[in-house]
């Protein structure tokens, strides 16, 4: 059986400026769970600019085939708007929503390419996310002796790993079964910073983490009745 090797790869940009005002009808990541709350907030300005890697390696040899998948992910995001309103239009309140995410994921597999009835497949996937997003509104003249009206500043990382594998056994032309299973765990890490007058002139830290790990196994047995229908 002859050698042969793929390496393709592939690299996205794209950054997008808007000047004109728009409304914004998703909740943003400061509020996930509260949709109302920034809900049909007019933004003024937004910038976002996104990075995309992707390299492919893949193998075919002798008796079996590797693969190679590595990805990396950068996001980059700016709004800002006016939030005088909350305070009876007496002067500017300029509202910014920055944030920051990072992605990598890497996998390898290994399969098997022979005529044998036995087929198998091997493989390792791991990936790290990362995300920041900074907000906050500061006034132009103080308001109860400070000019920060709000500010917040939340920080996720999560890190996930697997390990799979199954093997197939082809019995006849109908009857094939198979066994596997996979193992993950997960690690998630959150900070959030919180201060201002909208906070009661207090600065407040909220940390915490979850970890959860697994095993799903996998069991089949297949039977293929094409032969056997008319």
């Amino acid at each position: 059986m002859s050698e042969r090797l793929d390496v393709p790869g592939a690299i996205y940009y794209q950054k997008r400026e808007v000047v004109s005002p728009f409304t914004l009808l998703e909740p943003t990541p400061t509020a996930p769970n509260n949709r109302e709350s920034m809900e049909g907030l007019v933004i003024d300005e937004a910038e976002l600019e996104n990075t995309f890697y992707h390299l492919k390696f893949a193998y075919e040899g002798d008796g079996f085939d590797f693969l190679s998948l590595t990805t990396y992910k950068d996001n980059d995001f700016f709004t800002q708007t006016d939030l005088s309103a909350v305070l009876g239009n007496a002067f500017p309140i300029p509202y910014q929503l920055n944030g920051e995410s990072t992605a990598w994921f890497q996998e390898f597999r290994l399969t098997s390419n022979t005529d044998s009835p036995l087929e198998w497949t091997l493989g390792v996937f791991y990936t790290e996310r990362e995300r920041e997003v900074p907000n906050g509104a500061e006034s132009l003249v103080p308001v109860f002796g400070t000019t920060n009206i709000i500010f917040n500043n939340t920080i996720t990382d999560t890190v996930e790993a697997s390990l799979y594998g199954e093997a197939s056994w082809q019995f006849n032309d109908q009857w094939r079964a198979t066994l596997g299973g996979r193992f993950y765990t997960t690690e998630s890490e959150g900070f959030s910073e919180t201060s201002g007058l909208f906070n009661g002139f207090v600065t407040t830290f909220v940390e915490g983490d979850q970890d959860e790990s697994g095993f799903t196994p996998k069991l089949a047995l297949f039977y293929d009745m094409s032969d056997s229908v008319n």
